[in-house]
């Protein structure tokens, strides 16, 4: 009787195939979410800013007839003010980075700075807004992220207390001048105080 021999088939183990990367449930909520808000935020500016004027369209009328009565170089005066102001809020976040050891080109600050702003006016909740997209844009050109944090509320600290000392002088003057009473330094006072007494906390 004859046997037949049957060559066993070498056993091959066969390595599994490694599973396509598949983003986490919570990254891809917060991407569609990113994705939605840069859809979302350029309609609601638009319908807000669309809803301000129909609301306020006799206020814009009646200011569009001031500056045509303005003088030509108190406009220009206006602008050159206006100019300096964008350019001095984008140089306090990236002196700010500096000091705590970040870094950001007068360029990319005027950029970040000049997003930032123009959220915190057409966007409800604005102000939370433009500090986070601040805050993003500076991380995102490599800067670590607790540095952008503190200096992102330093810079905030710096125009909020320039801004209530501004307020300030320009009431104190109306005050001198006997325009105004005497009653409408205490807030800004009080305000001032305040900043002054957190910064020094910092």
């Amino acid at each position: 009787m004859t046997s037949t021999t049957v060559a066993e088939q070498p056993s091959v183990a066969l390595a599994a195939e490694p599973e396509p990367e598949v983003a986490s449930s919570p990254a891809l909520l917060w991407r569609r979410l990113g994705v939605l808000i840069r859809w979302a935020l350029p309609v609601v500016a638009l319908a807000l800013v669309a809803r301000s004027m129909a609301v306020g369209w006799d206020e814009i009328t009646r200011s569009m007839a001031v500056f045509r009565g303005s003088g030509a170089m108190l406009l220009l005066l206006a602008l050159v003010v206006e100019g300096i102001w964008v350019f001095t809020l984008s140089q306090v976040y990236r002196v700010s980075l500096q000091a705590f050891g970040g870094k950001a080109t007068i360029g990319q600050s005027m950029v970040v700075s000049m997003g930032a702003f123009t959220l915190s006016r057409v966007v409800p909740g604005g102000g939370a807004v433009g500090a986070l997209v601040a805050g993003r844009e500076f991380v995102r050109i490599g800067n670590p992220g607790p540095v952008t944090m503190v200096a992102l509320v330093t810079a905030g600290w710096v125009s909020l207390t320039s801004l209530t000392v501004l307020v300030s002088v320009g009431l104190a003057a109306g005050i001198v001048w006997g325009s105004l009473p005497v009653g409408f330094l205490a807030v800004p006072l009080l305000i001032l105080t305040a900043l002054i007494a957190a910064g020094l906390g910092m």
